[in-house]
């Protein structure tokens, strides 16, 4: 099994994330930076965490991303599941295949999603990050500073 982009860039996002103490704002920009993901593909994903209430936007000049209170309490298999659309490992019927009715691969299969989804529901997101772990968890990554962008034109009148 191979977890979707999405999924990875969304552990991302709520690992970061949880590093934070409650509270406090992380921008989109930020985040992108530091996970080395492109701005577009995190604003995407921080909507949808939005969606389920996993995480608070808040618009605006000031605005950012937090986490939601309950969130540390998420556990990991919930939320893959959730997040890969609980899709079956195989697709018998696209296309149809013949030996479909007499098959016992999907059932061992989805056995083996299901003992996957087990396992990573033993941990929740407060195991693998806590308030206080930033530096911890980015220990040797390459951090791009970010900066507020300024207006390289003068001033009107000058």
């Amino acid at each position: 099994m191979r977890l979707t982009r999405f999924t990875d860039l969304a552990l991302r996002v709520l690992m970061l994330l949880a590093t934070r103490p409650a509270g406090e704002l992380t921008t989109v920009a930020e985040i992108a930076a530091r996970i080395g993901w492109t701005h577009n593909h995190v604003v995407k994903v921080v909507h949808q965490l939005g969606r389920r209430g996993w995480v608070l936007n808040r618009r605006g000049r000031s605005g950012g991303v937090e986490l939601s209170p309950d969130s540390r309490a998420l556990r990991l298999g919930d939320v893959v599941r959730a997040l890969e659309e609980d899709l079956p490992l195989v697709d018998c019927a696209d296309p149809a295949c013949g030996i479909a009715p007499g098959c016992r691969l999907p059932g061992i299969l989805n056995g083996g999603l299901e003992a996957f989804y087990a396992e990573l529901n033993r941990f929740t997101l407060a195991d693998l990050a806590g308030p206080g772990d930033f530096d911890a968890l980015f220990a040797g990554a390459r951090v791009i500073p970010i900066r507020p962008q300024t207006s390289s034109r003068p001033a009107a009148g000058r």
